[in-house]
């Protein structure tokens, strides 16, 4: 809803006043004419923006405004679009194809999927109309969510595949780490959604990182092969590139510098370094094999 009429003390002054609710996102207002004398009234609760002819020509805070005349003309298209800043869009995303990763205990290349759900309101209008809503006139809610859960689903993939293997958080690590995986990728996304569309992402959740049989057996397979290595090089440790022998605890190689593979030592569940021949963690009893 939204109101347009005369100001009783100057009946030459028009006003656009939104009086709708502040559940509703965006409200697009479509004005016949304008003048120096056109005032647009913008709640706390929201921000406006001036469209003349589908160019944005004005961004309005909460408050008592005057269309800027400069450039319009009596008979062009002035569209006013009302922007909340207090709702939270909540949108899903799904990676509709697997997407690879690499397996930080074997270094094996795999393939996974994640969804999940996520939260943004408008924090920039200008930018957020500029790079998500644009000058669609039937662009609504559900459009918008679309459009955020393509962006999610195109970065999310590389995003979860650089947390998992710096974090070396295995696919039988996925449901123990899941708080963790969250907080990381929040905090590589964040900074991205608010200065490129201009939207707060205020919550991530990982509903389900999925992995498929014949994946989670290709790793399985390489931990028994690097189990067989250690098994028979006497249970001592040796860098997988290069042969350097290594210490438990090594998190790279001191020759070479690769990143070390040491598998059945560190619990999933609390993190407690166990003997490679642990059955059960020392720590947790977490069965470890």
């Amino acid at each position: 809803m939204f109101g347009i009429g005369k100001n009783k003390k100057n009946p030459g002054e028009e006003v656009v006043e939104f009086n709708g609710s502040n559940l509703d996102l965006f409200t697009r207002v479509t004005l016949d004419s304008v003048s120096k004398h056109t005032r647009i009234i913008v709640p706390a609760t929201h921000s406006a923006i001036v469209l003349n002819n589908g160019k944005l020509t004005q961004t309005l805070d909460g408050g008592e405004h005057y269309i800027d005349p400069n450039g319009i003309h009596g008979d062009a298209k002035v569209d006013v679009i009302f922007l909340s800043k207090t709702v939270r869009i909540q949108c899903l995303f799904g990676t509709p194809s697997p997407i690879t990763l690499r397996d930080p205990s074997t270094e094996v290349v795999v393939e996974a999927g994640v969804r999940g759900s996520f939260d943004v309101n408008i924090e920039n209008p200008r930018q957020a109309y500029l790079e998500l809503i644009g000058v669609i006139d039937t662009f609504n809610i559900d459009d918008l969510k679309k459009r955020l859960a393509i962006l999610m689903t195109a970065r999310i993939g590389s995003v979860l595949a650089d947390v998992t293997y710096s974090e070396k958080i295995s696919y039988d690590m996925f449901d123990f780490s899941k708080e963790k995986i969250e907080k990381l990728i929040m905090e590589r996304l964040e900074e991205e959604f608010r200065t490129q569309y201009g939207v707060k992402l205020f919550s991530l959740i990982v509903e389900k990182i999925f992995m498929s049989e014949e994946n989670q057996q290709k790793i399985e397979n390489a931990r028994n092969t690097i189990k067989e290595e250690e098994n028979a090089k006497g249970g001592k440790l040796f860098c997988t590139k290069c042969g350097n022998q290594i210490k438990k605890g090594d998190v790279f190689c001191s020759k070479c510098g690769e990143r070390v593979v040491q598998f059945g030592e560190v619990c999933p569940t609390c993190g407690e370094s166990n003997d490679p021949a642990a059955a059960f963690c020392k720590s947790c009893g977490r069965k470890l094999k």
